[in-house]
């Protein structure tokens, strides 16, 4: 009978890294701040105006006809819609929803 001999797992060398991991963490999303930094400043594009400053989200009187009536906008998403109500009662015309805080 052949006997299998244990060998020992070879040991690789401890690797020494001259930036620490944090560092290179923090690096990349400073990176990716900074890569978004312009699409924070822009306005809404294609057909938003359509959705998100259409007439039906204006007026509280307007969540009805979002939620019950088929031929109030051209696709029935009531759910998205309803959404989109919300936002603009919270945040108005604002392509960016984030408020400064003190």
């Amino acid at each position: 009978m052949a006997r299998f001999l244990r060998v020992p797992p070879a040991r690789s060398p401890e690797i020494s890294r001259p930036i620490p991991d944090w560092v290179l963490g923090a690096g990349l999303l400073v990176a990716t701040l900074l890569a978004y930094l312009p699409a924070l400043r822009a306005g809404f594009i294609w057909t938003d105006n359509d959705y998100v400053t259409a007439p039906a989200l204006q007026s509280v009187a307007g969540i009805g006809p979002i939620c019950f009536e088929f031929g109030a906008s051209d696709q029935y998403y009531p759910l998205l819609r309803s959404a989109f109500w919300l936002e603009h009662r919270r945040w108005g015309d604002a392509p960016l929803h984030i408020e400064p805080r003190l």
